[in-house]
Formats: structure tokens, C-alpha cells, sequence
């Protein structure tokens, strides 16, 4: 009851009590006799903090180099702001170990000297760090960059100071910019604009009546669990084709929806330009059809040829 009641009044998730770190704290103090003292917020945020980060690094880098011998080591990189705080993260991975972040690399002095995140600033902050992790430069193969000229060109001098590694443009970063380049074509910003606004009306929750109707009927078209429509956004990749999926999935759940004579007697529908934009979308079949050749993989073929029902 007593951890009960923590967790209630301190707001912290009830998933907490199922992780391997929360069961091995309670059996931790379980053993402890009446000597424990509980730590104070400075030694958490302070000392114990640099232990624990210290003691993970270590465990991390270990795990790391265990095959570096065999399957060489990758090192992937990209900037970042955080709080406006001009950043650089660095990540190793090997064939048998997921990338790590072996570093967090603050430019803020840097760049108060009139430095700047140029190619050879980026190529020495990433040679350091191989020198840390491959000290005789015999396991180093890759180098993974967006696409970015100064962190590409970076790359070219990491790889003249290492001979025998590569380095490659980050895939998931060029996929990312493909479907940003296909959300840009007139009839697939189309459909984008009339997903955006079955997500506003149906899945925002900014209209308090249609959204407790429409979850009730996707309830009851997904065995009782209620599925909604998904935000699409320009910066996460591919979430636009997400979103459209979504809506595709819950095609039904939508008719059933606007259908309903509850539905039809809601203030909020009874304006014509309202009612107008919800009913003409969802009994739209071209509509549906070209979200179907847009999300479905055999019919990329049929996007050009569905433009024209748009």
C-alpha cells in the first residue's frame, strides 16, 4: 500500500512497478537492515548521478568492443538543439551490440570563440572520440552522416585519417527527405490537407462530442479498443503516410460516425460549411482510393495515375 500511495500522489506511471530496475531497488532494500540512510536530491543529481553514468559508460564500452575485432566498429553523428543549446551526438555500433551514445558534445564555447560546426571542427571531435574507442586505427570501417555538406565533407576527412573506413549518407535520414520530396506533389499535399482536417475534427479531441462518438465507433469496429486517427507532422519521418494509413484503417469507423442521427443533431455539425467539409471527405470513394494507392506498396505505380481523380 505504501508504494501504492507513492506512486499515486507523486503522479509516476503505474508501469513502473513491472520494470527490471524498479523490482531490483525493492530487493536491494529489502536486505538492508537500519543503517540505510535514504540519499538527499544533491547526491542523486550530483555524486550518485556520475557513478551511475560512469559505471553504464564502462558496461557500454565493454559490450562494444567485445567483436570490434571481428565485425569492426560504425560511428554515426548528427546535431542537434536542445534548449538552444547547440549539441553534437555521437554514436557507436558494432554487428552484434545496438549503436550507444558515447558522447553528448556541447559546441556552446565553441562557437562563443567564433568557432564554427565546420567540417574540420566536426572531424576532430569525432577523431578523439575513435581514438578512445580504436587506439591502433584497425577497427574503425564506417562513418554514417546526413546528408549536410559540413558534416559529409567532415566525414571525407575522417576517412583520409582513417584509410580503410567508408563513409556512407544515413539512411533513414535520406528516406526521411524521399517522402518530404512526395509530400510536396500537388495531388499527395491534396490528400495530406484532407487528412489534417479528419485528424482536427475526429481526432484531436478539439470537438469534445464528435471525438467521444467517433471513438466509441472505432471501439467498436477494432474489438473493443479504441484506435484513433494519427497527427501527421513535416519534422518525424514519414508521419504524414502514418496518418493517411490510419485514416484508411479507420475508413468505417468515420461513415459509421457521420451517419448516426446523434451525430447529425450535434450543434457543432448543424453549420453547413462544417457539415459540408466532415461529409463530403469521408463519401469521397476517390478519396479512399487514392489514400489506398498512395499507403499501398503494389500500387505506387498508380499514384501519377490517381492524381487525376484528385
Amino acid at each position: 500500500m505504501a508504494i501504492a500511495d507513492f506512486f499515486h500522489c507523486e503522479n509516476i506511471s503505474d508501469v513502473v512497478v513491472e520494470t527490471p530496475r524498479f523490482k531490483r531497488m525493492v530487493n536491494v532494500l529489502s536486505k538492508l537492515g537500519s543503517d540505510f540512510e535514504i540519499p538527499k536530491r544533491k547526491q542523486i543529481g550530483g555524486p550518485l548521478l556520475d557513478l551511475n553514468y560512469q559505471t553504464k559508460y564502462n558496461d557500454n564500452k565493454t559490450n562494444l568492443l567485445k567483436g570490434a575485432d571481428v565485425f569492426g566498429l560504425s560511428f554515426l553523428g548528427d546535431g542537434a538543439t536542445v534548449k538552444r543549446m547547440p549539441l553534437m551526438n555521437i554514436h557507436a555500433a558494432c554487428a552484434d551490440t545496438p549503436p550507444i551514445t558515447v558522447s553528448i558534445q556541447d559546441c556552446t564555447n565553441h562557437l562563443q570563440q567564433g568557432g564554427k560546426k565546420d567540417a574540420s571542427y566536426i572531424a576532430e571531435m569525432f577523431d578523439n572520440i575513435v581514438k578512445e574507442y580504436d587506439p591502433n586505427g584497425t577497427l574503425t570501417d564506417a562513418f554514417f552522416f546526413d546528408g549536410a555538406s559540413n558534416v559529409q565533407k567532415g566525414g571525407a576527412i575522417l576517412v583520409a585519417k582513417h584509410p580503410h573506413s567508408f563513409c556512407f549518407h544515413g539512411g533513414e535520414h535520406v528516406l526521411s527527405l524521399f517522402f518530404a520530396s512526395l509530400s510536396k506533389i500537388k495531388p499527395i499535399k491534396l490528400l495530406i490537407l484532407k487528412t489534417c482536417r479528419l485528424y482536427n475534427v475526429f481526432g484531436s479531441g478539439a470537438h469534445h462530442a464528435i471525438y467521444a462518438q467517433f471513438m466509441a465507433q472505432s471501439a467498436m469496429y477494432n474489438k473493443g479498443r479504441k484506435v484513433g486517427l494519427l497527427r501527421g507532422a513535416g519534422t518525424r519521418f514519414a508521419s504524414w503516410f502514418y496518418a493517411m494509413h490510419r485514416s484508411l484503417r479507420l475508413r468505417q469507423a468515420l461513415l459509421s460516425t457521420i451517419h448516426q442521427q446523434k451525430f447529425l443533431e450535434l450543434e457543432s455539425v448543424k453549420k453547413q460549411s462544417v457539415r459540408h467539409a466532415i461529409r463530403d471527405n469521408i463519401e469521397d470513394k476517390k478519396f479512399w482510393k487514392c489514400l489506398y494507392a498512395v499507403c499501398n506498396p503494389a500500387m505506387c505505380v498508380s499514384c501519377t495515375k490517381s492524381s487525376s481523380l484528385l
